[in-house]
């Protein structure tokens, strides 16, 4: 899962930025590969951590099939596709977290900034996510950098707390969330592990 974290990001960059081709080449040269040696070598017997699985074949199929179609699209050059297709992604490792019970902060970030996202965001739920964030263990990328997290951790939830105060999330506060959780995501949210 690191070496797919990583290969992600290094997609996800680029392609974002308009550079399609080099996109395209991380994720082929990479990504693909690793997911079809899991598929091959993984796909009957589920690692340790992830038993609480209900259908670990079905996930690892899943898996192979959303890569192989997102390799297509990537070397078709469909930048808009290949973002939509990287999120459902990013989903797909999420969702397999949720139902294992291995949820890390990582989890919680992508779970906060997905909630954000949506047109009328709750500040209740916000709420909650960030308690669960703060709970959480940390992520292999946040604690190898432990301290640069530790920090941004910290100014991302005085940001969160203080757009959330009194239960509500008017356009103004929402707009500075979302700037300080995009890079507080980027940062440490994007990862799978």
């Amino acid at each position: 899962m690191v070496a797919l974290s990583e290969s992600y990001v290094k997609t996800l960059d680029p392609l974002a930025a308009g550079r399609t081709a080099e996109a395209a080449t991380e994720f082929h040269d990479n990504f693909t590969p690793t997911v079809k040696k899991l598929y091959s070598e993984a796909a009957q017997i589920y690692p340790v951590r992830f038993s609480k699985s209900e259908n670990w074949c079905i996930w690892t199929k899943q898996l192979y099939v959303q890569t192989i179609k997102l390799d297509e699209t990537l070397g078709k050059g469909d930048q808009a596709e290949a973002l939509k297709m990287l999120a459902d992604l990013r989903e797909h490792i999420n969702n397999l977290h949720l139902q294992t019970q291995t949820q890390k902060a990582n989890d919680f970030i992508y779970a906060f900034h997905r909630q954000l996202a949506q047109p009328a965001p709750e500040a209740r739920e916000l709420s909650a996510l960030a308690d669960k964030l703060a709970k959480a263990d940390p992520s292999a990328k946040a604690k190898a950098n432990a301290e640069a997290y530790g920090k941004a951790r910290a100014e991302w939830s005085r940001q969160a707390e203080a757009a959330l105060e009194g239960g509500t999330l008017d356009s103004g506060k929402r707009r500075a969330l979302r700037a300080s959780t995009e890079k507080f995501y980027h940062d440490y949210g994007m990862q799978f592990e």
